[in-house]
């Protein structure tokens, strides 16, 4: 997704101005949607070669990088709320000869979890950025490993599982 890029037609002055696209972006749309052959903004006439220019630059290829990078940007989104808030739960539910390893378990499982989040962040950053910059292709590893607070969960749950064989 971040080496894909939506090059046809693009304008020079929106690839090196990303803010700019963006509002540029958001007055096109509203004056297609709209039909306006006027500018909202400073009401002088629009014109036509500029839009067609416009209409070019936000083409088909780039609207669906743009879609494609928000559907992703929202996934990750959602993943890092479902880490975010995962509970676990209070050691002093668990006998007291079981509640050390439980502790030892649940401060690793804490760890990786922050682990996870922070990667993810860093994901939906790079979204971020690339979702701006779409004329762009990067080439940045992404590395979203959830494996070690698999296993951390894992080492907790067979404390738990300990505790109810009890």
């Amino acid at each position: 997704l971040l080496g894909r890029t939506a090059q046809t037609g693009a304008l020079r002055r929106l690839v090196e101005e990303p803010m700019i696209a963006r509002w540029v972006e958001e007055g096109f749309t509203i004056h297609r949607e709209h039909n306006s052959d006027h500018c909202e903004f400073c009401a002088q006439p629009l014109p036509a070669a500029r839009m067609a220019a416009l209409a070019e630059h936000f083409g088909v290829e780039d609207q669906r990088l743009k879609a494609d990078i928000e559907q992703t940007a929202r996934i990750a989104r959602n993943l890092l709320d479902g880490v975010a808030t995962l509970i676990f739960p209070a050691k002093t539910a668990l006998y007291a000869e079981l509640r050390a390893d439980y502790e030892t378990a649940l401060g690793m499982a804490e760890r990786c979890r922050t682990a996870l989040i922070d990667q993810i962040d860093a994901a939906a950053a790079v979204l971020d950025e690339k979702l701006l910059n779409r004329a762009t292709a990067y080439a940045r590893d992404i590395a979203i490993d959830p494996q070690p607070l698999t296993e951390a969960l894992a080492t907790m749950a067979a404390v738990v599982d300990r505790h109810n064989r009890k």
